[in-house]
């Protein structure tokens, strides 16, 4: 999932592991900029659909302007799950 607008108002990283946490989802927080945010998810799709959801709505102090979702393939997760980043 790849998150991109004005990203820089809050804490974007940390309120999207919250968020990821508490819908018991597991993934990895790979690459945090003011205007873009990467990370790799992995849930039952309804859960990742309220994910969506939840980063559209976000902080009141962030604008997401676009959110990209690209399935991966088992070996392409595992991959994304070794890169550095923080793990949820």
């Amino acid at each position: 999932m790849i998150l991109t607008g004005r990203l820089d108002g809050a804490d974007v990283a940390g309120w999207i592991l919250h968020r990821a946490r508490r819908l018991s989802l597991s993934g990895r927080l790979t690459e945090v900029t003011e205007s873009r945010v990467t990370l790799t998810v992995k849930g039952p799709a309804p859960l990742l659909d309220a994910l969506h959801v939840a980063c559209l709505l976000g902080p009141a102090q962030v604008q997401v302007e676009g959110i990209e979702r690209v399935a991966l393939s088992p070996a392409g997760f595992a991959a994304a799950m070794s890169a550095l980043g923080r793990r949820f």
